[in-house]
């Protein structure tokens, strides 16, 4: 499987829990999980690791109501994937849209 494929399969897995979720940066409409392509780390012998950085986007000023909304993002993606961090940034979308209150999730596995 390609990693476009188990990101499809991850966004599959996310929506069935009712969290909105979508691979293409133009469709992230927060709150959101947006999952893009990974760094691939080849350092195994018939394959490499794949390193994910999900990004769980909320609109808002980053208050505590847009804080909760990523908790439970957050929250909803550690219930189906091992992550390792979940660590607070900001994220553009696009260009010329404001950047968005956002955790960075990242977590690895074999390919």
């Amino acid at each position: 499987m390609g990693t476009l494929d188990r990101a499809a399969t991850m966004v599959a897995d996310l929506t069935a829990q009712g969290v909105q979720a979508v691979t293409d940066p133009a469709a992230a409409v927060p709150p959101c999980v947006l999952v893009p392509p990974p760094v691939r780390r080849y350092d195994i012998g018939c394959g490499y690791t794949i390193v994910w950085t999900l990004w769980a986007l909320a609109p808002g000023a980053g208050d505590a109501e847009t804080w909760a909304a990523l908790d439970d993002l957050v929250d909803q993606v550690a219930d189906l994937l091992p992550i390792d961090q979940a660590r607070p940034a900001r994220y553009q979308v696009s260009p010329d849209a404001q950047a968005v209150p956002a955790y960075a999730i990242t977590y690895e596995e074999a390919s």
